[in-house]
């Protein structure tokens, strides 16, 4: 509600860019009139070392109907004309872990706003967050998913948007296996 310049994205508060460009470059993609949206890709590193990466999330894949299975792009990469923002709304704070989720169900499921997917790696997040601190925090975004598909009459379920946990696994074991080679060098 207070920014005034005309585009917004949002930062958690302990995750960080990747270099000192980003914005830049993910403002310049949005000179064109034709999309109100853009994001990328985003890498989650251990709370303890920083420059452990513990799971890398490529939004390369994501597509609108995807949401009715709980995927999004990465929120942190997401960088969205202000008068969208205007036009459809904010962030509903009653969602406790997954206002971001519910905002781009809306946005990008229901309003079908024009986005683009940047092939860039831009924000680091430490991982012991709200949405990433056990299963707990799991069941809570879990939750919060399905009040999302019920607020914006999204026909989907449990057992779909649990379904997103398998691509979840192989993520981590992607990291895993791509980081062997530099832990033997």
């Amino acid at each position: 509600a207070m920014a005034t310049g005309d585009i917004i994205g949002i930062l958690n508060s302990d995750d960080f860019f990747t270099t000192d460009s980003i914005v830049a470059t993910l403002a310049a993609e949005l000179a064109d009139q034709e999309i109100d949206a853009v994001y990328a890709d985003v890498h989650y590193v251990d709370d303890s070392d920083l420059s452990r990466s513990v799971r890398y999330y490529s939004s390369r894949t994501f597509r609108p109907w995807m949401m009715k299975l709980g995927f999004q792009p990465a929120h942190p990469t997401f960088y969205c004309r202000k008068s969208v923002y205007d036009r459809h709304g904010s962030f509903d704070i009653n969602f406790h872990v997954a206002a971001d989720f519910e905002h781009l169900l809306r946005l990008i499921y229901i309003q079908r706003i024009p986005t683009r997917y940047i092939p860039l790696d831009c924000v680091a997040m430490r991982t012991g967050g709200a949405s990433t601190s056990g299963l707990k925090s799991h069941l809570r975004i879990l939750s919060d998913h399905l009040k999302a598909y019920r607020k914006n009459g999204v026909n989907s379920n449990l057992f779909l948007d649990a379904s997103r946990y398998v691509y979840k696994v192989g993520e981590v074991l992607n990291s895993k296996v791509r980081s062997i080679p530099s832990a033997i060098n």
